[in-house]
C-alpha cells in the first residue's frame, strides 16, 4: 500500500521511475492513490517494482508521473510538464523500467534493449538525458546496466551525443543536435511531442492542449530563440566541465579540503600531483562541484592539456560557453581573447581546472606551423603565459608530474600530493562501485593486489559488475593471481568510464605506459633505470645496487640523482626519508615489465638484474645477516623470473643457492628447499651433476631436510652426494669429508649414534692425517663426535675431546674466537650431564661475558650462551635467575629473528619449562599452545620439534592433574613419531615412556608396565644396559612394580639402577641420588624404615653438599626423610624438618608454588599424628584453600587434602 506525501522546500532523497505508458485504464492515477485503490491494475506491478527498489537502495520516497500528478487540475499538469526536467535531475536513482524486455534469455539483451518500445516514446528523452544515474530494469526487476555502463549502446539508440549521456550542459550541444535527438519519437498527445523537449532547452511556456502539434512547436522554436537573444546580452555563470558528478566519488580524508583551502586564494594555482590512476581528476571534478554549490555565481572551466591542441581545444570551449566578444570569429585569436576576458574582474569568479598536465613541453613551446610554410613560428609565447594570475579567480591543475607542477605552480607550497588510497577508502569505493554487500576479507585482498589504486578499484569493479553473477570478487580476485598472462588481462581491460578523458584508455596498464613513453622521450636513462627498479622487489631497493648498472646515454653517462628525480617527480618512486631506499607500487612495477616485454626488452633486462644480484648477494656468513636480510626479497623476485640463457642461468642459480642458505638460517625451510631445489636443478644441467657447484647444492639440500625432520630423505642425499664425491674427489678430499660429516649428523638425528660415530671417527682420523691435530676442520669434526658420544650418555669421553678442542681453539684461534666460545658452551653442557653445574655455570657465564663484548648482546651465539647459563640455573633451582634470562633471551630473539624462528621458538619452549617448575602451569600452557600451533605451521604437524611441543604441553597437561588431555597428545605424538621416526628412535621412546608416567598417574598400572618395558628392553638394545636413558625406563618400570606392591621386583630393579648408575655416572651424580631416593621409597613400603632412614639421609646430605641446602632437590629429600620419621612415630624429627621444608620453599619458590602447598599438607599431617587437631585443621584449611585456587578444585592434590579435611572435622 501507498500513500501520498507532500514536501515543500527541501526535498529529501528520492527515487523516480521512467516507463512507458500503457492503456490509461491499466496505469495507477492520482486518484486510485488518494483513494487507495487501483490494486488490480495492471500498472500497480510498476509500482511495487519501483518501491521495492528505491528501498534497496535506502529511500523512503519515489515518484511516479501516473500517480503523482493530478492532471484534473489544468495549472498542476501545466506545472508539472515545466518542472519535470528538473525533477528527474534532482533524483537521486531513476529506474528505466522497460516492461517489453525479458531476462528470460540473458543471451538476447542487447538486442531486447534495442528493440524496446521505451526509446520509441518522447518523454523518455530528457528521462534518459536529465538525472544523473538511470538503471535500466527488465520486466522481471532484473538490473541490465545503467545508463553509464550501456553508454554506447544508447548512443547508437538514440543518436544522443555520449558528452550529453555523461552529463555534460546541455548548453553546450547546438539547437539543432537537440531536436535530433527527437528522431521518430511518439507521444499519445500530439502537443506532448513539444511539451517533451522543454527541459532539453531549459524553457518554460504554458500548455496549450489542442493547438496541435505545429503550434506547439511553433512557440517552443520562439522560445528558443529569445532564449538565445537574452543569453548572448546577460549570460549567467555556468560549468563546462565535460564530467558528470560521480555519485560515487569517496572523499578522501583532507585532499578536498586542501584543494578548497589553498583556490580560495586570490591568482591561486594549485596542482594535484599523483601517479595515473590515482583519481587526481576525480578530485578535481568533484570540486568543481562543490565550488558551483558553494558560489553559483562562479564560472567553472574545464581544459585538458595533454596536448597543445587541446589546450587550446579548452580556450575554445570556454570562449564559446561564456559567448565573449569574438569567440566565433574565425580571426581572432582566442588565446589571447580568453585570457583577456579572463583577467577582466568584470566577468566575475572563475575556477579554471587544467586536467592532464603532464607534459613540461606543452606548455614552454607553442609553435603553430603555418599553412603553406616551411618555417614553424619561433616567437610565439608559450602556454604557460595564457594561464592568467588574476585575483578573481583560481586554477587548479592535475599533473603526473612534480616538475611541471612546479613551473605552472611556482611553489612547492602550492603542490598536493595525490597518494594511493588507504584502506577504509578503497574498500568505500568498491562496495559504492558494486552496489551490493561484499565479504570484506576478499574485499580487502583485491584491493591489496590493486595497490589501492582508484582507477583499477573502479575498472575491477565495472569488470565484475558486467559479469555478475558468474564473476565475483573471489573469482576475479584468483584470476588476477594465477598468473602474468591473466593479470595482464583483465588490468588491460578498458571497460569505459565517464568520469575520465574520453580519448584516453581507462586500462590502468595502458594509463602507466604513457608516463613510460614520456619518459623513454624526455630522458632514456630515467627510462633504463625504471626498467631495471620494475624487477626488485617493490619495497627497500637500495640505492647502493642502481649505480651504474643500468646503461648511460649516449655520452656513456648517466647521472643518477637526475633520473631518481625524474621517476619520482612522476611519483612511479617513492623515496625513503634516508634518500637511500626506494619503493615502486607492484602494479607499476608489473606494467613497466609488460611494457618492456612489448619492446621485447624484458629478458635483457631480467639477464642484468640476476647478474646484479648474484654480484650483491654475500656468501653465507654470519656477518652478512643484514645484508642478506635487506636484499632477500629482491632474491625472491630473482626466483619469480628464470632466465633462459646459460650465462644468466648460472648467475640466476647462484642466487638462489646464497639465499636459500639465509632462509634455513632464518627457520624458513620450505622457502629454502624450494629455492635450493630450483639452484640445483638447474646446475645439475648447465654444470653436471659432479661439477663442485652442484654437489654443494645437493649437500645445502640435504641439510635443509636434516632441519625440516625429514631424516630418510636427507639421508639419501647426502649418500648420493658422498658417494659422487669419493668417486670425483677421491675418499680423503675436504669436500668428501664434509658430506661424510653431514650424514653422520643425520644418523645422529635417526638417534643411530652408533653409525654417526663410526663415520666421525674416520672424519676425524683422516683430516687428522690429512689437514693436521689443530686444523679448524679437525677440531670441528672432534667436537661432532664428543656431541655423539654425549647422547650415547657417555660424557667422560665426550669431556676428553671437548677439553682438547677448547685448549687448541685457545691456542690457535685465541680465546675470544667465536668457536673456542662454542666449545666451552659445548663443554659446559657437558658437565651439566654430570651434574657438575657449579662447572658450568663457570664457563657458561664466562662465554656470555666475551660474547657480549666479541660479538655484542644480541649476536645469536650471545643469546644461545645466556639460554645455556638459563638452563644451568634451571638445573640449580635457580628458577628465578633462569625465567630472568629466558624472558631476555626470548624477545631479543623475536625482535631480531622473528615471532617464529625457530630459535625463538626453542627459548619460548624453554620458558615455559622454567614457568613449569614455578608451578606457572597456565602461563606453561599458554606458551607451550603458541610454541605448538606455530611449529605445526612452519615446520608441519609431523617435524620432530613440533612432536616434542606437543610432549611439553601434554606434560603440563599433566601437572594441571589434566591426563587425559595429556593423554590424547601422547598417544598422537607417538603414532606420528613411530611413522615419522621409526618405533625405536630415542625420541619415540620418550614419547612412550611420558605416556606410560600418563597411564601411571590414571593408576592403569597394567598399560604403564607394558609401554615401560617396551621401552627399558629397547633401549637396552638400542642404547646399552647402562645408558642413562636406560637406567631411567628402569627406574619408571620400578616405580610402576611399587605401585602395584609389588615391592620386591621393584626393589630389584631399583638396586641394579643403583649399582650402575654409581659405575656409570659416580656416586654423587643426581641421577644416582635419585636411583637411591627411589629405592629408600620401596624399602618404605616393605616397612624396612631404618634402611630407608640410612639412605634418605645419604641423599639429604650429598644434595647439601653438592647442590645446597635451599636446592628443590635437597628439599624434596628432606621432605622424603620427614615421611619415614613419620612413618616411624617420630613426630618432633619429622615436624623440624616439614617446618624446615615449608618455610624454605616459601622464601625459594613463594608461599603459593605447588611444593610449598604440598609441605603444608605433610606438616598438617604430622600436627595432626601429634595430636596437635586445631593446629592440623586450620593449616590445611589453609592448604586446600590455597590449592582449589592455584591447581584448581578437581586437581589430584586438592581432592586428597580435602578429602584428608573433610576426614578431620567430621
Amino acid at each position: 500500500m501507498f500513500s501520498l506525501v507532500e514536501h515543500v522546500g527541501h526535498i529529501p532523497p528520492y527515487a523516480i521511475l521512467s516507463h512507458t505508458w500503457g492503456a490509461d485504464h491499466d496505469e495507477v492515477t492520482f486518484k486510485d492513490i488518494v483513494e487507495n485503490t487501483g490494486q488490480s491494475k495492471a500498472g500497480y506491478k510498476k509500482l511495487r517494482f519501483c518501491g521495492k527498489q528505491a528501498a534497496n537502495d535506502g529511500l523512503q520516497l519515489f515518484w511516479v508521473d501516473t500517480s503523482c500528478i493530478d492532471k484534473s487540475s489544468s495549472a498542476e499538469l501545466s506545472e508539472a510538464i515545466n518542472s519535470m526536467f528538473q525533477w528527474y535531475r534532482k533524483a537521486v536513482k531513476c529506474y528505466a523500467y522497460l516492461s517489453d524486455v525479458s531476462t528470460t534469455s540473458p543471451s538476447q539483451h542487447s538486442q531486447s534493449i534495442q528493440k524496446s518500445r521505451w526509446f520509441t516514446r518522447g518523454w523518455t528523452l530528457q528521462e534518459l538525458v536529465a538525472p544523473a544515474s538511470v538503471e535500466f530494469f527488465s520486466v522481471e526487476g532484473h538490473r541490465l546496466g545503467d545508463k553509464h555502463s550501456l553508454q554506447q549502446i544508447l548512443h547508437e539508440i538514440t543518436g544522443i551525443a555520449i558528452g550529453a549521456l555523461q552529463g555534460s550542459p546541455l548548453s553546450q550541444f547546438s539547437v539543432d543536435e537537440r531536436m535530433s535527438w527527437v528522431g521518430r519519437r511518439e507521444t499519445k498527445r500530439v502537443e506532448d511531442a513539444a511539451y517533451s523537449l522543454l527541459g532539453i532547452f531549459d524553457i518554460h511556456m504554458p500548455l496549450i492542449y489542442g493547438e496541435g502539434r505545429e503550434k506547439a512547436f511553433h512557440r517552443l522554436r520562439r522560445e528558443i530563440k529569445e532564449g538565445s537573444e537574452d543569453a548572448k546580452t546577460a549570460l549567467s555563470p555556468i560549468s563546462n566541465v565535460p564530467f558528470r558528478r560521480d555519485p560515487d566519488f569517496v572523499d578522501r580524508g583532507t585532499l578536498l579540503n586542501q584543494v578548497r583551502t589553498k583556490c580560495s586564494v586570490p591568482s591561486s594555482c594549485v596542482a594535484l600531483v599523483g601517479l595515473g590512476g590515482v583519481g587526481k581528476s576525480q578530485i578535481a571534478i568533484e570540486h568543481s562541484y562543490r565550488v558551483r554549490e558553494e558560489s553559483p555565481n562562479t564560472w567553472v572551466f574545464w581544459v585538458h592539456a595533454g596536448t597543445q591542441a587541446r589546450f587550446k581545444e579548452g580556450y575554445q570551449r570556454i570562449a564559446e560557453t561564456t559567448r565573449m566578444n569574438g569567440w566565433n570569429d574565425p580571426k581572432t585569436d582566442i588565446l589571447q581573447l580568453v585570457r583577456s576576458w579572463l583577467c577582466d574582474q568584470r566577468n566575475g569568479q572563475w575556477t579554471m581546472i587544467i586536467d592532464n598536465g603532464d607534459d613540461a613541453s606543452v606548455f614552454s613551446h607553442n609553435r603553430s606551423q603555418k599553412r603553406g610554410a616551411d618555417s614553424v613560428d619561433q616567437s610565439a609565447e608559450p602556454l604557460s603565459d595564457f594561464l592568467p594570475q588574476s585575483p578573481n579567480g583560481s586554477i587548479l591543475v592535475t599533473s603526473r608530474g612534480r616538475d611541471v607542477a612546479y613551473r605552472l605552480t611556482g611553489s612547492h607550497a602550492s603542490i598536493i600530493e595525490v597518494k594511493a588510497m588507504d584502506e577504509n577508502d578503497a574498500l568505500a569505493l568498491l562496495r559504492k562501485k558494486l552496489n551490493s554487500s561484499i565479504g570484506k576479507d576478499d574485499a580487502v585482498a583485491l584491493l591489496q593486489a590493486l595497490d589501492y589504486m582508484p582507477l583499477a578499484i573502479t575498472q575491477a569493479a565495472a569488470f565484475i559488475e558486467q559479469r555478475a553473477p558468474r564473476v565475483t570478487i573471489s573469482r576475479y580476485l584468483d584470476e588476477l593471481c594465477t598468473g602474468d598472462h591473466n593479470r595482464a588481462r583483465l588490468l588491460k581491460k578498458d571497460v569505459g568510464d565517464s568520469r575520465r578523458d574520453g580519448r584516453a584508455s581507462n586500462s590502468i596498464i595502458a594509463t602507466w605506459q604513457i608516463s613510460f613513453e614520456h619518459i623513454r622521450r624526455q630522458r632514456p636513462t630515467a627510462a633504463r633505470l625504471l626498467s631495471l627498479m620494475s624487477l626488485f622487489d617493490g619495497q627497500g631497493i637500495p640505492e647502493s645496487l642502481l649505480h651504474d648498472r643500468y646503461g648511460g646515454d649516449e655520452d656513456g653517462e648517466a647521472d643518477f640523482d637526475d633520473d631518481i628525480h625524474t621517476l619520482t617527480s612522476f611519483s612511479l618512486v617513492k623515496m625513503s626519508a634516508d634518500g637511500r631506499e626506494f619503493e615502486m607500487h607492484q602494479l607499476v612495477q608489473f606494467s613497466m615489465k609488460k611494457w618492456l616485454e612489448l619492446n621485447q626488452e624484458l629478458e635483457l633486462w631480467q639477464a642484468t638484474y640476476a647478474t646484479l644480484m648474484d654480484d650483491s648477494y654475500p656468501v653465507g656468513l654470519h656477518e652478512n645477516w643484514p645484508v642478506c636480510q635487506a636484499l632477500f626479497p629482491h632474491a625472491q623476485t630473482v626466483a619469480n623470473n628464470q632466465p633462459n640463457n646459460a650465462k644468466t642461468l648460472k648467475s640466476w642459480a647462484s642466487v638462489l643457492f646464497k639465499a636459500a642458505w639465509y632462509a634455513s638460517e632464518m627457520g624458513q625451510y620450505s622457502k629454502a628447499y624450494e629455492m635450493g631445489s630450483a639452484a640445483y636443478r638447474v646446475r645439475e644441467t648447465i654444470l653436471g651433476a659432479e661439477h663442485p657447484d652442484t654437489l654443494n647444492s645437493l649437500n645445502s639440500l640435504g641439510l635443509v631436510l636434516d632441519w625440516q625432520g625429514q631424516y630418510s630423505e636427507a639421508e639419501a642425499m647426502h649418500q648420493r652426494a658422498l658417494e659422487t664425491k669419493e668417486r670425483v674427489f677421491g675418499p680423503d678430499h675436504p669436500d668428501t669429508l664434509t658430506s661424510m660429516a653431514n650424514l653422520a649428523l643425520t644418523y645422529g638425528n635417526q638417534g643411530r649414534w652408533k653409525d654417526a660415530e663410526e663415520l666421525e671417527v674416520q672424519v676425524m682420523e683422516t683430516r687428522k692425517t690429512k689437514l693436521g691435530a689443530d686444523h679448524p676442520n679437525t677440531l670441528t669434526s672432534m667436537a661432532n663426535l664428543a656431541l655423539t658420544y654425549g647422547n650415547q650418555g657417555r660424557w667422560k669421553d665426550a669431556e676428553e675431546l671437548e677439553v682438547q678442542v677448547m685448549e687448541t681453539r685457545k691456542t690457535k684461534l685465541g680465546a675470544d674466537h667465536p668457536n673456542t666460545l662454542t666449545s666451552m658452551g659445548n663443554l659446559a653442557s657437558t658437565y651439566k650431564n654430570q651434574g657438575r653445574w657449579k662447572d658450568a655455570e663457570e664457563l657458561d657465564v664466562q662465554v656470555i661475558e666475551t660474547s657480549k663484548t666479541k660479538l655484542g648482546a644480541d649476536h645469536p651465539d650471545t643469546l644461545t650462551s645466556m639460554g645455556n647459563l638459563a638452563s644451568t640455573y634451571w638445573n640449580q633451582g635457580r628458577w628465578k635467575d633462569a625465567e630472568e634470562l629466558d624472558v631476555q633471551v626470548m624477545e631479543t630473539r623475536k625482535t631480531k629473528l622473528g615471532a617464529d624462528h625457530p630459535n625463538t621458538l626453542t627459548s619460548m619452549g624453554n620458558l615455559a619449562s622454567t614457568y613449569k617448575n614455578q608451578g606457572r602451569w597456565k602461563d606453561a600452557e599458554e606458551l607451550e599452545v603458541q610454541v605448538m600451533e606455530t611449529r605445526k605451521t612452519k615446520l608441519g604437524a609431523d617435524h620432530p620439534d613440533t612432536l616434542t611441543s606437543m610432549d611439553n604441553l601434554a606434560s603440563t597437561y599433566g601437572n594441571q592433574g589434566r591426563w587425559k588431555d595429556a593423554e590424547e597428545l601422547e598417544v598422537q605424538v607417538i603414532e606420528t613419531s613411530k611413522t615419522k621416526l621409526g618405533a625405536d628412535h630415542p625420541d619415540t621412546l620418550t614419547s612412550m615412556a611420558n605416556l606410560a608416567s600418563t597411564y601411571w598417574n590414571q593408576g592403569r598400572w597394567k598399560d604403564a608396565e607394558e609401554l615401560e618395558v617396551q621401552v627399558m628392553e629397547t633401549r637396552k638394545t638400542k642404547l646399552g644396559a647402562d645408558h642413562p636413558n636406560t637406567l631411567t625406563s628402569m627406574a619408571n618400570l620400578a616405580s610402576t612394580y611399587w605401585n602395584q606392591g609389588r615391592w620386591k621386583d621393584a626393589e630389584e630393579l631399583d638396586v641394579q639402577v643403583v649399582e650402575m648408575s654409581k659405575t656409570k655416572l659416580g656416586a654423587d651424580h643426581p641421577n644416582t641420588l635419585s636411583s637411591i631416593a627411589n629405592l629408600a621409597s620401596t624399602y618404605k613400603n616393605q616397612g624396612r624404615w631404618k634402611d630407608a632412614e640410612e639412605l634418605e639421609v645419604q641423599v639429604m646430605e650429598t644434595r647439601e653438599t653438592k647442590l645446597g641446602a635451599d636446592h628443590p632437590d635437597t628439599l624434596t629429600s628432606m621432605a622424603n626423610l620427614a615421611s619415614t620419621y613419620r612413618n616411624q612415630g617420630w613426630w618432633k624429627d619429622a615436624e623440624q624438618l616439614d617446618v624446615q621444608v615449608m618455610e624454605t620453599r616459601k622464601t625459594k619458590l613463594g608461599a603459593d608454588h605447588p611444593d610449598t602447598l604440598t609441605s603444608m599438607n605433610n606438616l598438617a599431617f604430622t600436627w595432626k599424628g601429634q595430636g596437635r587437631h586445631a593446629e592440623a585443621i586450620d593449616l590445611m584449611r589453609e592448604c586446600v584453600q590455597l590449592q582449589r585456587r592455584i591447581l584448581g578444585v578437581s586437581h589430584p592434590h586438592s581432592i586428597s587434602s580435602s578429602t584428608a579435611l573433610a576426614g578431620w572435622e567430621a
